[in-house]
């Protein structure tokens, strides 16, 4: 009777460590998007939008010249300036330098979604927002070099849009920006 009870407390044990196991695309890995895009946030994000241009300028210079891994590039246009982090980038109006940043590229795992994350699971995902499909062009990915062809879904919550890139349907990038600065 004992062998037979611990064998069945040994099978109970089994199975409860293997269904602890999460599915990658599980609903508790996935950002609530309202809520960080309302903070003007990406989760993953060290920084969000508003922060200072100057000290997100200054961490990410001064990170370039102490490791050899670290990505730093300063661009300035006309009217806009790119702070470029690698795994990041940073935009801000010039003349409005002030407010902080005011566009987060992400080249990285963004809301929950890594790079390669197809369309239709961002989409499945998030069924209670109503996004809008574009055609990508030099507006909405001006950030991506070459204008590659692909989609973009995006959404406006609150004073700011959410945009998910995709090139054949595989996410490639993820923004998030003060939808009056960018129009």
């Amino acid at each position: 009777m004992k062998r037979i009870f611990c064998i069945l407390l040994s099978l109970l044990i089994i199975f409860s460590f293997s269904s602890c196991g999460k599915d990658s695309n599980s609903k508790d890995d996935i950002a609530d998007l309202s809520y960080f895009v309302k903070l003007g946030q990406i989760p993953e994000c060290e920084y969000k939008i508003g922060d200072s241009a100057a000290t997100i300028n200054a961490v990410l210079k001064k990170a370039a010249e102490t490791s050899e891994d670290a990505v730093y590039d300063f661009i300035e246009g006309e009217n806009n300036a790119l702070i470029d982090g690698g795994l990041y980038s940073y935009y801000y109006k010039k003349a409005n330098i002030q407010d902080g940043i005011s566009y987060i590229v992400s080249y990285d795992t963004a809301f929950g979604f890594e790079i390669g994350t197809l369309w239709v699971e961002i989409e499945n995902a998030y069924k209670d927002i109503k996004f809008k499909q574009e055609e990508m062009n030099d507006k909405n990915s001006f950030f991506l070099l070459g204008s590659p062809e692909g989609k973009v879904l995006k959404t406006e919550i609150s004073d700011y849009t959410v945009s998910f890139l995709f090139v054949d349907n595989a996410l490639c990038a993820t923004a998030i920006y003060i939808t009056n600065d960018w129009k």
